[in-house]
């Protein structure tokens, strides 16, 4: 299948978990998790910046119909999309052995320890800035954190289980 036709679905498929299911997930009365930004995360690195800016906020604006946030996923969700082509440089480099033309962040083709790092980078910069635009305020300083950490931990835990599953699963169709 196409590679631009399964992106799609996958982001159909997310982006209708994320609205449907997650956000009416609250762990702890804190935490929500946020996959949606895995999208930006896996967007090939083939596309051109502009293309990886506009499919960001195309992600962001989506959540913000459907949540009723006015630009806030469209800022937060873009500026990940920015500090993804300015970061994943640094987590690959000429001497792994992957075609540059076709790469796609995942565990299979950086390993555990880089994918796992420029996620963190990635989920820390968009939690940080969503949850701050949303707080708009540092008054309950200690309760925003607390929000945007546990949303972290577990926006991150989904996202590594779904890159295992499906390095696992493409590890049993070699």
């Amino acid at each position: 299948m196409n590679d631009l036709i399964k992106y799609i679905l996958t982001a159909l498929l997310v982006l209708a978990a994320q609205i449907l299911i997650l956000n009416n997930v609250n762990i702890y009365g804190y935490g929500t998790p946020l996959l949606y930004i895995w999208l930006v995360i896996i967007l090939p690195k083939e596309i051109s910046p502009y293309l990886t800016l506009l499919v960001s906020f195309l992600i962001g604006g989506f959540m913000d119909v459907f949540c009723s946030t006015p630009g806030l996923h469209a800022f937060a969700t873009t500026a990940a999309g920015l500090a993804s082509i300015k970061t994943l440089p640094l987590f690959i480099t000429n001497n792994d052995n992957i075609n540059h033309n076709k790469f796609v962040p995942s565990i299979k083709t950086m390993g555990n320890n880089k994918f796992v790092n420029y996620t963190l980078l990635i989920v820390i910069l968009h939690h940080i800035l969503l949850f701050l635009m949303e707080a708009f305020s540092l008054e309950a300083f200690g309760t925003l954190l607390l929000r945007m950490v546990t949303s972290m931990i577990f926006t991150l835990i989904l996202i590594i289980a779904i890159e295992y599953y499906k390095y696992k699963a493409s590890e049993k169709n070699k």
